[in-house]
């Protein structure tokens, strides 16, 4: 991970070679292309953009420290997920789904303590 400082391109070059593997999929037609109308593409131009960010950023974190850390902050993301829903599209799920949260959030937290 350190080998190549550049974290924005070691995650541009993932982010091709996921193109460089799906497209020729597409283009011979061994898997059929999504067929997306422009209010669609709307609606998941921003997803698409929080999604790349999070992977750059994801990129950046496993080159600017310890790898255990990174991967202890990425096993959070359903709770963050979930606040989020919460917090900005006032989607509130039902208790077990949140129940399922809490062995996340121990053993991020015992995994944390142990990093410190």
């Amino acid at each position: 991970l350190n080998v190549l400082a550049y974290p924005w391109t070691v995650a541009t070059i993932q982010m091709a070679a996921g193109l460089a593997y799906f497209v020729p999929l597409w283009v011979l037609g061994i898997r059929k292309a999504p067929k997306l109308n422009a209010s669609e593409l709307k609606t998941l131009l921003p997803i698409a953009l929080c999604h790349t960010g999070v992977h750059v950023g994801a990129v950046i974190a496993l080159g600017a420290g310890a790898v255990s850390f990174a991967h202890i902050v990425k096993a959070s993301e359903p709770v963050v997920t979930c606040a989020l829903n919460a917090l900005l599209l006032g989607q509130i799920l039902p208790l077990p789904v949140y129940a399922t949260l809490l062995p996340i959030i121990g053993g991020v937290a015992i995994a944390s303590l142990k990093e410190l």
